[in-house]
């Protein structure tokens, strides 16, 4: 997560770089930039936010498969309405649930490195 020449310097200007971020499930925080006082209509614009993510995207879907966004495309469909992320519960636990990298399904289906570029 960066800014937008953060992003430039992963996706365009480092070809052979390999990156990616990896969403569990619902995990809403990985969705989201900031929160609060930091957002423009939080902060009333005095502190613009300028902020993207870089790379291709792997992400696990709620049937338990792996959808993966080459880096510069938009996200899968669904990824942003994904209705787990209306579950606070299940939103801690898919955020928690990095401290076990990597989950079965995540091994199961890791995308190649051809996938990421």
């Amino acid at each position: 997560m960066g800014d937008a020449a953060f992003r430039r310097g992963l996706d365009v200007d480092s070809p052979h770089l390999a990156y990616m971020r990896v969403v569990r499930g619902g995990d809403l925080f990985a969705r989201v930039p900031t929160s609060g006082f930091w957002l423009p209509a939080g902060n009333g614009g005095r502190f613009p936010v300028d902020y993207v993510h870089a790379g291709a995207l792997v992400w696990t879907q709620s049937d338990h498969t792996v959808a993966v966004a080459v880096r510069g495309a938009p996200p899968p469909p669904r990824f942003n309405s994904d209705l787990r992320m209306l579950n606070p519960v299940g939103v801690a636990r898919d955020h928690a649930g990095y401290a076990h990298f990597f989950p079965d399904e995540l091994e199961r289906a890791w995308p190649t490195a051809d996938l990421l570029r």
